[in-house]
This record gives C-alpha cells, structure tokens and sequence, in this order.
C-alpha cells in the first residue's frame, strides 16, 4: 500500500526548466520571446518565404538559391494532383452543398 508523505519536499508543477526535446533545427529563447529557425529569428521569416523555401531552410539548414527553389515548386506541385475519383467526389459534395445553401436562404413556408 502507498502511504502519501505530506512532508515531502514540494515539487513544482509546470515545465519550466523541462527539456522537451533537443533540435540543430531550432532554438526557443522563451525570456527574450525569441523563436530562431535555421539561424533567421521567426519575425525575419514570417511573411517574408514561401512555404516551398520555409520546408527546404527545415529540411537542408538553408534557403534555397532561386533555381533550387523552382526545381522544389515544380517537385511539390507534381505532388499535389488528385485522383480522377477523388476530384469527382469532391465536385459533387460541393454541388450538393451549394444546394443546401440554397434550401436553407429559401423562404419558409408559414403556416396561417
């Protein structure tokens, strides 16, 4: 049976001071509110890349080069087709929900 030792030292809730992991990707300095990602402090890089040169700085330590970084887009964008069938369910959930909204703006019948 555990018994509950009410005279043992108090220990803290919380996780500071917790290490929840270790990255060379990027380092969180929570006293300066600083997030740095691939040496760029995340205000230099926020608004400022694109999605295809924020994956490439994670994945290579790196920005791209201008023609890297076209290679990348064609290389994602290849990536990005559908199915024939997936497109096709898609299109006809969207009709139907188009529907929908229609049958909800209609007016409703009063009963007088």
């Amino acid at each position: 049976m555990h018994t509950y030792d009410c005279h043992a030292p108090h220990t803290p809730r919380g996780l500071d001071g917790v290490v929840a992991g270790q990255t060379n990707l990027s380092h969180v300095d929570g006293k300066t509110g600083e997030l740095i990602i691939g040496g760029y402090e995340l205000k230099e890089l926020a608004g400022r890349v694109c999605f295809e040169e924020a994956a490439h700085l994670l994945w290579r330590g790196a920005l791209p080069a201008s023609e890297v970084l076209a290679e990348l887009r064609r290389e994602i964008a290849a990536l990005r087709t559908l199915p024939e069938e997936t497109t096709r369910v898609l299109r006809a959930a969207a009709a139907r929900l188009r529907l929908m909204r229609y049958a909800w703006r209609a007016p409703l019948c009063r009963l007088t």
